[in-house]
């Protein structure tokens, strides 16, 4: 009779990942997805500057002055994305690993609010190369997490 092992005890959810930061969720894929800022906070953040861009061309070509209601406007995108994210592309498995912890959601949302911030404080022509900056980013990330995968889904 083959021996089977007891079921391991659900470690509390601060023991769970004891070394998970900043630097560790870089590497550590157990750590991905749990922490308040991983690799892929760099995209929300780009995702607010180009949010921020996209005002202002909306601005432009509609001749309106939206004031401080992009705040608002990066806020529903962070929200959207954020559920689009962890519902639909979970879903069909288009998602690196698992759902996104409460913690990361929230703070994925805060930094396209603040990439959308710092936008406006950034020439065009700057604002463009940063966010051309963060797709290379993001990128080399994604390709390194599918490499480290095998090619294979998590």
């Amino acid at each position: 009779m083959a021996r089977t092992r007891p079921p391991k005890p659900k470690p509390d959810k601060l023991e769970a990942f004891p070394s998970c930061g900043i630097a560790s969720s870089l590497s550590n894929k157990d750590c991905l997805h749990t922490t308040p800022f991983d690799v892929f906070s760099f995209g929300h953040i780009m995702m607010g500057q180009f949010t921020t861009m996209i005002v202002m061309i909306i601005e432009t070509v509609l001749n309106i002055f939206l004031g401080v209601w992009f705040i608002l406007v990066a806020l529903v995108v962070g929200v959207g994305w954020e559920g689009i994210e962890n519902g639909l592309l979970y879903k069909i498995g288009m998602k690196f690993g698992r759902r996104d912890s409460l913690l990361n959601v929230v703070f994925d949302i805060v930094a396209v609010v603040l990439g959308a911030l710092v936008s406006l404080f950034l020439p065009p022509s700057i604002l463009i190369v940063t966010i051309c900056g963060w797709i290379i980013v993001v990128f080399v990330a994604c390709l390194g997490k599918v490499r480290e995968n095998g090619g294979k889904e998590e």
